[in-house]
């Protein structure tokens, strides 16, 4: 028995650092085992020491895979967003096209980026887009029917929106702004 009570605390003695321990949480445990006087007190004690120690490993466990879960989701999105800033002047871009690349149901990938990083996945593809855009507009070489090709704009009317949307002004007068 007191074999069996020397492998169980340096089995708990190894779970973890030593300020979260499980010892460290239930300095008595110790005390009580050391001072059971019959095998039947000592074998209950085991019996709830075991208990604890069973609880406390498996809320490790869970804490452990939710700190895994959360780095996967992060590296994630970052893959995902590397994805936009790689693609945001290909037209076609949109929540499906980027669900179809990672292999994702394209509503459930924008719901987890929406939860990982605040902001929708269509808000980052013209975010990006927009601040491409004035990039473009400061360099005064094209016209904002150009730029708004260059972004993934098919349409200068909706790249006209979408501009004032984000900036508070149109394409256009952003670009005198600059020239003033």
């Amino acid at each position: 028995m007191l074999d069996l009570v020397g492998t169980m605390m340096k089995t708990i003695s190894e779970i973890g650092d030593v300020q979260e321990s499980f010892l460290m949480q239930n300095p008595k445990r110790i005390e009580r085992l050391a001072s059971c006087e019959t095998i039947q007190d000592m074998q209950q004690q085991m019996t709830e020491l075991l208990a604890d120690v069973c609880r406390y490993m498996a809320e490790k466990r869970q804490q452990n895979m939710a700190q895994s879960r959360q780095r996967a989701l992060q590296g994630l999105m970052e893959e995902v967003g590397a994805f936009i800033r790689e693609n945001y002047g290909d037209p076609n871009l949109n929540i499906s096209m980027i669900g179809h690349h990672f292999d994702m149901k394209p509503t459930y990938l924008s719901k987890l980026f929406k939860d990982q990083t605040g902001e929708g996945l269509l808000d980052t593809i013209n975010k990006m887009r927009v601040d491409q855009a004035k990039a473009l507009i400061a360099d005064r070489s094209k016209t904002i029917g150009e730029i708004a090709e260059r972004v993934g704009f098919n349409d200068v009317n909706a790249f006209i929106r979408t501009f004032k949307k984000y900036e508070g002004i149109t394409p256009g007068k952003y670009k005198e702004a600059l020239e003033k």
